[in-house]
């Protein structure tokens, strides 16, 4: 899956999560497998939210571990209080195992692999994957990203993504 396809999901998803978040409805379950992929047009795939069997109504912070614990943030897997930001941080997981192939080690960020990321793209997931949950990006803040906003590669992030390879490369 190339990052364009993965900027183009993340969009969508990012607008269903605002959307829910709008409606004081939390999902507490996304992960691949709760994404469903409706239809392909060249790099552009549509997908949909699926399985709000975990979902709830609250305008108040909540305590009830769910989810699938992988994809989970920290505060819930402490059974901490949490609010909407625990779907960020579960979309940040998502997107960055859609990226890179691997997952954030339960709640973690310090093992993140970010070498053939680009800076917005590590950047975004980052604002997305804050352990500190008042810390971490709404969905509508992070629709207006850059990495989700800029049309195609800055010359700056060609010669940043060809240099790390370059040096990993080196290394090996």
């Amino acid at each position: 899956m190339t990052e364009n396809m993965v900027k183009h999901i993340a969009t969508q998803l990012l607008s269903a999560v605002e959307y829910c978040h709008s409606k004081k409805n939390l999902h507490r379950d996304i992960k691949p497998e709760n994404i469903l992929f409706t239809g392909v047009d060249g790099e552009k795939i549509t997908v949909q939210l699926a399985d709000f069997g975990l979902s709830t109504y609250s305008k108040h912070p909540l305590n009830r571990t769910c989810g699938t614990i992988i994809y989970m943030a920290q505060e819930m897997i402490e059974s901490k209080y949490y609010d909407q930001s625990i779907d960020i941080w579960c979309l940040g997981a998502t997107i960055y195992n859609l990226l890179t192939k691997s997952l954030p080690k339960y709640g973690s960020t310090k093992d993140l692999c970010f070498d053939d990321l680009i800076m917005e793209a590590r950047d975004f997931i980052l604002k997305m994957l804050q352990s500190d949950p008042a810390k971490r990006s709404s969905a509508s803040e992070l629709l207006k990203h850059s990495w989700l906003t800029s049309e195609w590669l800055s010359e700056f992030a060609v010669y940043e993504y060809f240099t790390n390879r370059y040096m990993r490369l080196q290394k090996s």
